[in-house]
């Protein structure tokens, strides 16, 4: 049996003027560092992946933060690393078992990842979270 890997990340997301997430999308912003990966994913790039990330209840955001994220990390993945992107599961198949099953906050992150049929899990937790407006420039 083929053993999933569970990978975490910690992370804060900062939206600003609502449109973008730093790091994520776009030009890094001066609060953002670089940090090297400790997973090589080129090295994986047949194995599935599922992005599964964690918004709690507290923080102060829309339901849907958990879709944007992940889509713009799958989007992310299949253009900076050359994924194919049926290796990554699709947002929707993760919810469609979501709100299938009535224990799904009980279940384990790699027991999420083997019922849709993934080798490798990318957790995300979003412990903070904030939308600030960008000031308008004129140019």
């Amino acid at each position: 049996m083929k053993k999933l890997t569970v990978m975490f990340i910690l992370g804060t997301a900062l939206v600003s003027g609502g449109c973008q997430i730093p790091g994520l999308l776009g030009t890094p912003t001066q609060h953002e560092k670089k940090i090297p990966a400790e997973y090589n994913l080129t090295e994986h790039t047949e194995e599935r992946i599922l992005v599964l990330v964690e918004q709690p209840p507290y923080l102060n955001a829309q339901t849907n933060l958990r879709y944007y994220i992940t889509d713009v990390m799958n989007r992310d993945i299949v253009r900076r690393i050359k994924f194919e992107p049926e290796m990554l599961v699709d947002y929707s198949e993760l919810s469609h078992l979501r709100s299938g099953r009535s224990d799904f906050v009980q279940l384990s992150k790699a027991k999420v990842g083997k019922a849709l049929g993934a080798d490798m899990v990318l957790y995300v937790y979003i412990d903070s979270f904030e939308l600030k407006e960008m000031p308008r420039r004129v140019i």
